[in-house]
């Protein structure tokens, strides 16, 4: 599905004609995005949302436009709300060098990247002799993050390739294939649902009674771990509701000075 985008320009430099899509061309992302927390489906507020995306070409690389929409919607094959519900800015941040690598000239384009309604941004650009084919590379990086309020409302969070129907597609243009639109899969949807945040597990805790000399400070060090540190990032707290003695709230070590009046006295 494709959707808004911008108008690149991409000069007299590229060759103007279109090419069949090949399979060894293709700007997709890698896989899910950072913040998904069920292999791909889901995504979790409160944190970065990051996708990589990936660039292949089978011919020299004489220019390109491309540009990539992220959105809510109600469904996965919805449309963008507008004005959507809250998600941070779109930000980018691109992995490879135009420039260094071949370009006469490249420019990032922002449409909106104001976390309201749809974020698009993209980039565009040309060259004189071309990136040299076979070229497979980790192009740039998008992010954005949710706020806590969507967690449960059953709204999508999506990122869809775009363009300003009916010309400037999303292509690249080739050296020999001229202006080809690179393979994409999209739109990626995932469902905006945090994970329960289940309690720290002991993994060692005393399970017979233990007995102390009164004459010499009694410990006990409480091991635990969080079954999903990723939901509730930080180290654990250790504390206790009733009992003798202290814990030290970073160790988890229990520890309690007896008397000779504690002699023969079982605390629970």
């Amino acid at each position: 599905m494709k959707r808004n985008a911008f108008v690149f320009i991409l000069g007299a430099l590229l060759v103007f004609s279109f090419g069949l899509v090949n399979a060894q061309n293709s700007l997709d992302i890698t896989g899910p995005p950072t913040g998904s927390w069920d292999g791909g489906t889901k995504v979790t507020t409160g944190t970065d949302i990051t996708w990589t995306m990936h660039i292949t070409f089978d011919e020299n690389l004489l220019g390109h436009s491309v540009s990539w929409e992220i959105y809510i919607a109600d469904s996965p094959t919805g449309l963008p709300l507008n004005p959507g519900p809250g998600f941070t800015a779109v930000t980018d941040n691109y992995l490879y060098d135009f420039v260094a690598n071949g370009y006469a000239q490249f420019f990032p384009q922002y449409k909106s990247v104001d976390g309201i309604g749809a974020d698009t941004v993209g980039s565009g650009g040309y060259s004189v002799n071309g990136i040299p084919a076979g070229t497979s590379v980790d192009w740039l990086e998008l992010t954005t993050s949710l706020d806590n309020s969507l967690d449960g409302q059953d709204k999508y969070l999506c990122i869809d390739s775009a363009w300003y129907p009916p010309s400037n597609p999303y292509v690249l243009s080739l050296a020999t294939s001229g202006e080809t639109p690179p393979d994409w899969g999209g739109p990626y949807c995932y469902l905006i649902e945090n994970p329960e945040n289940m309690p720290a597990e002991f993994d060692v805790c005393p399970a017979v009674e233990q007995v102390f000399d009164h004459t010499v400070t009694a410990t006990y060090d409480f091991d635990a771990t969080d079954p999903d540190p990723a939901i509730s990032p930080g180290p654990l707290t250790f504390s206790y509701v009733s009992g003798i003695g202290d814990i030290d709230p970073v160790t988890g070590v229990w520890s309690y000075a007896p008397s000779i009046a504690d002699v023969g006295t079982v605390h629970d």
